[in-house]
């Protein structure tokens, strides 16, 4: 255990240096993550890594490696793998996997808040019936620019 407890505050230093994770405590197990995704966390006699893609299928072929929740390691979560201490001469660049994943979902949550934001700008509530006829009744206060109703009948 005290290796790899050495080992991952060894990376856990890194990353948060080089690449701004935040240290995390989840279940009282420490953890890194950026912008609120967890992505790496200590248990036991391994660490455990939320991959994606190419990275994760190859890392489940791996002897010992198994599918983890970090909340319930009875349970599996999507992405999440326990790779044991036997792999640990792999774990700095499974942490940096890692925490590109959650990079890149954090930005693409970020874009998509943006957009629904912008759209939201954009695409005005519809109108209920009162308010369209108090804008109508001020806008012929205030006079069509030249033009009357008798002309608009």
């Amino acid at each position: 255990m005290a290796n790899v407890r050495s080992r991952f505050d060894a990376i856990s230093a890194y990353l948060r240096k080089a690449h701004e994770a935040r240290g995390l405590t989840v279940r009282g197990r420490p953890c890194l993550g950026v912008e609120g995704a967890t992505f790496l966390a200590l248990h036991r006699d391994g660490l455990g890594f939320r991959l994606h893609g190419r990275v994760l299928k190859q890392v489940l072929t791996l002897p010992g490696v198994r599918p983890w929740h970090p909340i319930d390691p009875n349970r599996t979560a999507p992405g999440w793998v326990l790779v044991p201490s036997v792999h640990a001469w792999r774990w700095d660049r499974l942490a940096i996997e890692a925490w590109r994943g959650a990079r890149e979902a954090a930005n693409q949550r970020a874009s998509i808040a943006v957009e629904a934001e912008i759209r939201a700008s954009e695409d005005p509530a519809p109108s209920t019936g009162t308010s369209l006829a108090q804008r109508f009744a001020a806008a012929i206060a205030r006079g069509f620019g030249g033009m009357s109703l008798a002309r608009a009948a």
